[in-house]
């Protein structure tokens, strides 16, 4: 039986940049560099570089995306839902990262 192919794609920073301009509320967001980080069997977690030019989230920033990996667990949770659970924890004063945006749209990047 042959090896699963878990290929690494890179998502596209046009169509990520697209999005972070609705969801920031810019016109114009630019995407710098994509980093795909160590880790992540049941997802992918990609570090990007990021420069919001107005509204409020004006500024460079080092965000974290992340997207489901080529290869799934079942039991792992849709990332909707790890999204909900992580803001909420943050929400709560949890030590937890700040969630910022969530893109239910698969047509964005495929995931």
């Amino acid at each position: 039986m042959p090896a699963a192919s878990h290929q690494t794609v890179l998502p596209d920073s046009n169509a990520i940049a697209q999005f972070l301009r609705a969801a920031c509320g810019a016109q114009t967001v630019h995407v710098d560099a994509l980093k795909l980080l160590s880790g992540g069997a049941i997802q992918q977690n990609w570090e990007i570089s990021v420069e919001v030019a107005e509204g409020p989230h004006r500024r460079r920033h080092a965000w974290v995306l992340r997207t489901d990996a080529p290869a799934t667990v079942a039991s792992s949770l849709p990332r909707a839902r790890e999204y909900a659970i992580i803001r909420f924890a943050h929400n709560a004063g949890l030590l937890a990262p700040r969630p910022m945006f969530l893109c239910k749209d698969e047509a964005v990047i495929g995931r």
